[in-house]
């Protein structure tokens, strides 16, 4: 059973356990015991310890139930490691559905939740147990019903992997819906902040989503977000971030994902792509286009604090824009159709990192350049004695010190006063096969 359908069959679950409680604890609700008695059935049920704080029931204008110091243990043998925490639970129903007549509720609200996800150094996840045990209760009918009003406030997640060290903490996460109903677009409202790695992350999104749980289908449409990233390499001062897209569509029946008319403009580029993703089951593969504005390179450098490197002529690097196809799978990253331009040059051509060790293949081809603008301004080769190929391989310095399959040619190479045309510079790997290269 996908997650996503485990978390709404919980969410219902939960939502008719609390309504019938409300019904059959009428008289008594009030009372000490009665807290212990709901928690010991929702224990009873998930086979997780579960602790209430207070159980308070009302009928006007329409039954409610409310839960405080709500809380479900990560496993039934250590009732302290606490995997959800729940400030309050509020679930309101309308008349019909109290009476049995019905499946909608009016207005579902959640305050301050918080879920701790860890996985051990043997590779255990705490939520095993609870993902396991609403498997077994969830069965495979079909969800129905609807929900009114959705509102979620203050909630976090935090993850910690002892494995592997890795760790983020989702803090402020803020979420509202409204009509939503299986397999139907609802507009959806979401804010919430991201800390991993030195770096934090504060995003607000809104749009429709639809949920299709019995199908295994989740989507988005007309969605914006805009944000602000910073700490790490960034530093306080940070950078803003927007983007918005078409459309999101997530088929897990199928293992399939894609993103249509993905627009983004952040670190100082502005740009779109579209994504389709394949096999999330098994071997994953992303094949991938993305097109950039033009942009300032050496803008975005100091944006990231990695800045560029200082030019015989300080106006380089002053203008850029990329765009290429490419593909992502487990033999490596595939780039096609490279082509962009670079000041006043124009270039194009294609890129493979390749797995499992094996040198890097490009393949390049710049229309033309000044080559005496891009050199060191203390560099020899900047003299006016340079010739156009000491100059491309004074720049490709770096390049030919790694180990690569290359090929790069430029139609009209200038510098020092000096034209060369066709000019071409090849790399190869050093255990390449005889006539491997032309």
């Amino acid at each position: 059973m996908r997650p996503i359908r485990i978390l709404l069959l919980t969410v219902a679950a939960l939502a008719t356990t609390l309504a019938v409680l409300a019904l059959g604890l009428y008289a008594i609700a009030r009372l000490s015991w009665s807290e212990a008695r709901a928690a010991g059935w929702l224990t009873a049920g998930l086979g997780l310890p579960v602790e209430i704080g207070q159980l308070a029931l009302g009928y006007f204008p329409q039954p409610w139930v409310e839960v405080e110091q709500l809380s479900v243990a990560a496993r039934a043998a250590a009732a302290t490691d606490k995997l959800l925490e729940v400030e309050r639970v509020r679930i309101v129903v309308p008349w019909r559905t109290a009476l049995g007549r019905g499946d909608r509720i009016a207005r579902a609200a959640v305050d301050s939740p918080r879920v701790h996800l860890q996985v051990d150094a043997a590779g255990r996840a705490n939520w095993d147990e609870l993902v396991e045990r609403l498997a077994a209760l969830g069965g495979e009918a079909p969800l129905t019903g609807s929900l009114g009003i959705l509102e979620m406030e203050g909630g976090s997640i935090g993850y910690r992997n002892q494995q592997d060290g890795s760790a983020f903490e989702l803090t402020g996460l803020t979420i509202s819906g409204r009509d939503v109903v299986p397999g139907e677009f609802f507009p959806l409202e979401c804010r919430a902040a991201i800390q991993s790695a030195g770096y934090v992350l504060h995003a607000a999104f809104e749009g429709g989503a639809m949920l299709d749980p019995d199908h295994d289908r989740y989507a988005g449409r007309d969605l914006t977000l805009s944000g602000w990233l910073g700490g790490g390499e960034l530093g306080i001062g940070g950078v803003e971030l927007a983007a918005d897209l078409d459309s999101i569509r997530a088929d897990l029946a199928a293992y399939t994902l894609g993103v249509r008319g993905f627009r983004f403009d952040g670190l100082g580029v502005k740009g779109g792509a579209e994504i389709d993703l394949a096999a999330l089951d098994t071997s994953p593969v992303a094949q991938f286009k993305l097109a950039t504005e033009p942009f300032a390179p050496r803008t975005v450098g100091h944006t990231l604090k990695r800045p560029l490197p200082e030019t015989t002529d300080p106006a380089a690097l002053a203008r850029a824009a990329i765009s290429l196809r490419g593909e992502w799978s487990g033999d490596g990253l595939q780039l096609e159709d490279i082509r962009g331009e670079l000041d006043d040059s124009r270039f194009s051509g294609r890129l493979s990192l390749p797995a499992a060790g094996l040198p890097p293949v490009i393949r390049l081809h710049v229309d033309q350049v000044d080559l005496d603008r891009y050199l060191p301004p203390d560099s020899p080769e900047a003299s006016k004695a340079a010739s156009p190929q000491a100059a491309l391989q004074s720049l490709l310095a770096e390049l030919q010190s790694r180990t690569v399959d290359a090929e790069i040619t430029v139609g009209v190479a200038r510098a020092a006063g000096v034209t060369a045309r066709e000019l071409k510079l090849t790399l190869v790997p050093d255990d390449a096969p005889a006539g491997a290269h032309p």
